[in-house]
């Protein structure tokens, strides 16, 4: 919200004239000659973000109703997110349906967010490296009939756009990648330290949430 304005001039920089630049016969092949891995790479990561996300909800329920089934009492109460709350608990009781509710809904929104704005950061660089590609076949594929003087002058307007787009993207995603690196540099060695205190059974289940703060980086 608060790079609401910047984000919207951001948009209209690069998607409007990146579909008016695929009007022209000649540019569809070289603007987007990559686009499969990019296409890729945003479907691999969006699968693997949320499949992680399914296996971080339902590995407190699948341990919970191993308990159950093997009739091991008092049944250990498993949270998404683990914590420890200053009131009572029970497993069938009402707080720990609305605790494991509230912690499901923020990690599914979390994936969401997260997944979105890696897949935007990556059309946005995409785009910007098409509107590169179209300044470098204008200037290569120049010939006697060509205005020489009003193609540079719209290269430079060109050029002078995205280096506006550049900032833009610096400004709003880089408070965001600094603070991710941050959170999960803290995050990892917290773990680290977590497996070195903990059986090789409890070992296997905090892996779960080192997979799931690794993909959220």
């Amino acid at each position: 919200m608060i790079h609401r304005k910047d984000i919207k001039t951001l948009h209209q920089n690069l998607d409007t004239k990146f579909f008016e630049l695929l009007k022209n016969p000649q540019l569809p092949h070289i603007l987007l000659n990559d686009v499969t891995s990019f296409q890729c790479l945003c479907k691999i990561l969006s699968c693997f973000i949320y499949l992680s996300t399914a296996v971080f909800i339902m590995t407190p329920l699948i341990l919970m109703a191993n308990q159950y089934f093997h009739q091991i009492h008092p049944i250990k109460i498993m949270f998404v997110f683990p914590g420890v709350y200053p009131w009572k608990i029970s497993p069938n009781g009402l707080y720990y349906k609305f605790h494991f509710i509230a912690e499901s809904a923020s990690i599914l929104f979390a994936s969401f967010v997260s997944g979105g704005i890696d897949c935007l950061f990556t059309l946005y660089i995409f785009q910007i490296n098409g509107h590169l590609r179209d300044i470098s076949y204008r200037i290569t594929h120049t010939n006697d009939k060509t205005n020489h003087k009003k193609m540079i002058r719209e290269c430079i307007l060109q050029h002078e756009m995205l280096m506006q787009c550049r900032d833009i993207l610096e400004q709003t995603f880089g408070p965001i990648i600094l603070f991710t690196m941050l959170v999960n540099t803290m995050n990892l060695c917290t773990q680290m330290f977590e497996f070195s205190q903990v059986s090789t059974e409890k070992s296997a289940i905090n892996f779960f949430y080192e997979i799931k703060s690794f993909l959220h980086r």
